[in-house]
């Protein structure tokens, strides 16, 4: 027994492990003086895996420093007793007590939050997070709290579960693309990784075309955007990878009524290079041949994606990246024409430890978004082609002073080259259809951006930021010059000149400052104060509310000034109960300088000097946010959600057409005036849970045809003004039942069943109208999912 002691002794001395509050002997080289520095680790306790940014301290020295790429750290200490707390966003916050004797090494273990379903992480690991952070407009959601939501399909839906916050709606039934404080879709900067995805949607918005299995967590910047971000005018969605284990191999199965996936994880060579991998796809179609309607059962429908991540330890101050992904959609709806598109990337990281405090991470990115219309019919086939290609270079710089300061510098570089449009017929030789494509664009863009951070006293923190960026719209096509003094329409054309390739034909630049402030009123309530100013060089040109396969993006130029947005942000942050509940309310304005609309009656497709169906002006939005939630404690929790927000444009120009209802304010296509979700998550007996989400807001801006005219042999409907009139209410409520129990030797499993628009509303996806004889146009909506949509899946964690 004694020799058992001794070895268990022994052992603990030797690998100075600590978890919890076991006292940890820390033995090596004396100090020289009464304080010497102690080097540890940080792992996760569940997966094993480094943490990274997190921070350990003794706060009776007011010691502090923060982990590098590979959870290790350094940190001054006292010999003697002392205690040890180690915070990261994620984990339970932890102390830990031991006893110095001299410089030696050991590891430290930290508890996922998250543990059980049962725990939601909103804000961030500690419960005080959202009250003490200078985070304003910034909402973190875990991937076990996505996954406690409703499913639909037996899917989790990382996008989806964010339109549950304030400030964040979608404009149309099962809209992947989502709206954020009175922003259109394409003014979110979407960062799978590091990577823009332009498209993040399967069968146009019934799924996130993230899968949720490789996914760390997710941040979504709605205000004081840090000055690293920029591209979007809007809002940033940083959604993360998470790093394959690097101790054990693990997968897991997941088998739902329309999509099936697996991921599997684990070390190639352990504690050094681990990767992490997972397929996603679909079988709908089987199940559209079982349908009655031949409509449906001609139809077709299926995607499917992957991810891989590799990471390789390198030493203990490098480590390296590698990551790929894909997704393809392939949808055809009873008919002769077939959607493509397709999202795919490949980038690689090196981080770099120069010392506790000084770190380096470097990116490089290359990616595609290319999407095909082709139709299929026997008289003139055809292939419509459109893509967007990018190059990036990232570098980003992080130095930390102390747990009060920290600076972060670094340059971004994105090169985007883009084919707005190609047309192929499939036999030139017996096609009446004529082989065109619309000039290709290219530009260059580069930023330069420096943030700190202080916490000025214990009550006073602030977050400053100034970016610079540099455009260039690069030449190898032609640019078309009008009359002076007239309307910008083909027949004004006077010249064109042909720019050589790579030569500059317009350049942009800017300064984009950021700021956030908070003040801490009391432990358990703040102010907080942002502002934030960004450009997007890239547009959306689109006549609907959502992003499609269709949809035309276009580059700024010498016609298409870039947007520009302003957004001045305030919040009130509020905790009861030993931080139980969280409440905030948070009021926000935002101006945008040169937003696009099109024309009336614009031709957007093929169109090699689109700058004529297409008119620019302002925008502004406003609003105010309330926010309530119930943090973990008891069997319930959950949040409720109230959203009053205003999005509104105001185009005019010299002429009618450049004018937009007579130059006055009107709604935007994603202006929705109300918006109100409640989630509720209810731990029930025997490890089951139930879930529910209810939303319910206004209804999205439309225009109704008022009657018809004859032009020629045509005859054309005439539109009453843009967007003065409202879609129906929209409201659904979802729920969820899930249940955790043992395969296979003990390993874990769940079962859940979902519906999805429960009591069935009929919901519009769109608007249309249809000609009745002897009477004006009449409208009609389309409702996608009209009836309640039941969905099982079963997931095995092997």
């Amino acid at each position: 027994m004694k020799i058992k002691y001794l070895a268990l002794t022994l052992f603990i001395s030797l690998s100075m492990t600590a978890v919890g509050q076991d006292i940890i002997t820390i033995n090596g080289k004396e100090f020289s003086g009464n304080k010497g520095y102690i080097y540890g680790k940080l792992m996760d306790k569940e997966t094993g895996e480094d943490i990274i940014g997190a921070i350990v301290s003794i706060p009776a020295e007011k010691e502090a420093t923060v982990t590098d790429i590979n959870g290790e750290f350094r940190l001054r200490s006292p010999k003697g007793e002392i205690i040890l707390e180690a915070t990261s966003v994620g984990f339970e916050v932890s102390t830990f007590r031991a006893r110095v004797l001299g410089s030696g090494n050991f590891r430290l273990y930290l508890k996922p939050a998250m543990t059980q379903l049962s725990e939601v992480v909103i804000s961030g690991s500690k419960g005080d997070a959202n009250v003490k952070s200078t985070d304003i407009g910034k909402n973190s959601l875990s991937i076990e709290s996505i996954k406690e939501l409703p499913m639909v399909m037996g899917e989790v839906d990382v996008i989806k579960s964010l339109t549950l916050l304030p400030g964040v709606s979608t404009n149309s039934e099962l809209s992947t693309g989502f709206n954020v404080r009175g922003g259109g879709s394409d003014q979110n900067l979407v960062l799978l990784g590091d990577v823009p995805i332009y498209n993040p949607a399967h069968l146009f918005g019934f799924y996130t075309a993230f899968n949720a299995d490789v996914v760390d967590d997710v941040s979504l910047y709605k205000g004081g955007v840090p000055a690293r971000y920029g591209g979007r005018a809007s809002s940033v969605l940083h959604v993360k990878y998470r790093d394959g284990d690097y101790d054990k191999w693990k997968s897991n199965l997941s088998i739902g009524v329309v999509s099936s996936k697996l991921a599997i994880e684990g070390p190639i060579i352990k504690q050094k290079l681990s990767v992490l991998g997972s397929v996603r796809r679909s079988y709908l179609n089987y199940t559209l041949k079982a349908f009655d309607d031949p409509d449906i059962r001609e139809s077709s429908a299926g995607f499917y994606d992957f991810n891989v991540i590799a990471n390789l330890k390198l030493n203990n101050r490098n480590k390296l990246t590698y990551s790929i992904y894909k997704s393809s959609d392939n949808f055809n709806l009873a008919g002769d024409t077939v959607y493509q598109w397709v999202n795919f990337y490949q980038a690689a990281n090196w981080y770099h430890s120069f010392s506790d405090k000084f770190s380096l991470k470097a990116t490089g990115a290359l990616s595609t978004y290319s999407n095909t219309i082709e139709n299929r019919s026997l008289v003139n086939p055809y292939k419509l082609n459109t893509e967007i290609n990018n190059q990036i270079l990232n570098l980003d710089l992080e130095y930390i002073f102390n747990d009060q300061a920290s600076l972060n510098a670094g340059v971004n570089f994105n090169r985007t080259m883009l084919q707005p449009g190609e047309l192929k017929p499939n036999d030139p030789e017996t096609s009446t259809i004529n082989a065109e494509k619309v000039q290709e664009e290219k530009a260059n863009e580069i930023a330069y951006y420096l943030d700190a951070s202080y916490e000025i006293t214990p009550r006073l923190s602030v977050t400053g930021g100034i970016r610079y960026n540099t455009y260039n719209y690069l030449g190898g096509h032609t640019i078309y010059y009008y009359e002076p003094y007239r309307e910008r329409i083909e027949e004004t054309i006077v010249d064109s000149l042909h720019f050589g390739d790579n030569e500059s034909i317009q350049t942009y630049s800017g300064w984009e400052p950021r700021f956030t402030a908070r003040y801490t009123l009391s432990d358990m309530s703040s102010i907080k104060l942002g502002y934030n100013r960004m450009y997007q060089y890239i547009q959306l040109i689109s006549n609907t509310t959502t992003i499609a396969p269709n949809d035309i993006w276009k580059l700024s130029d010498n016609y298409l000034k870039p947007q520009i947005s302003e957004q001045l942000s305030l919040g009130y942050f509020q905790n009861f109960n030993k931080n139980k509940f969280e409440t905030s309310i948070e009021g926000f304005y935002k101006e945008i300088d040169n937003v696009v609309d099109y024309k009336d009656g614009a031709a957007l497709f093929l169109n090699d000097h689109i700058e004529t169906e297409l008119n620019s002006g302002q925008g502004r939005s406003y609003g105010l946010e309330l926010y309530l939630k119930k943090n973990s404690g008891g069997r319930l929790k959950g949040w409720i959600s109230y959203t009053y927000s205003r999005s509104l444009r105001k185009i005019e120009g010299p002429y009618k057409t450049e004018t937009i209802n007579g130059g006055d304010w009107y709604a935007a296509n994603y202006d929705r005036k109300h918006n109100f979700t409640n989630v509720l998550i209810y731990q029930l007996p025997k490890k089951w849970e139930f879930s529910s989400t209810f939303t319910f807001k206004t209804g999205q801006p439309i225009t109704y045809p008022a009657g018809k005219f004859e032009y020629g042999s045509s005859v054309l409907s005439l539109y009453t003004d843009r967007n003065t009139e409202r879609a129906p209410l929209y409201h659904r409520l979802d729920i969820s039942f899930t249940k955790k129990f043992y395969v296979f030797e003990n390993k874990n499993a769940e079962f859940n069943f979902s519906v999805y628009n429960l009591y069935g509303r009929k919901n519009p996806f769109s608007v249309f109208t249809q000609d009745v004889v002897g009477s004006p146009p009449q409208a009609y909506q389309l409702a996608v999912l009209g009836v309640p949509f039941p969905s099982i899946s079963f997931t095995f964690y092997l």
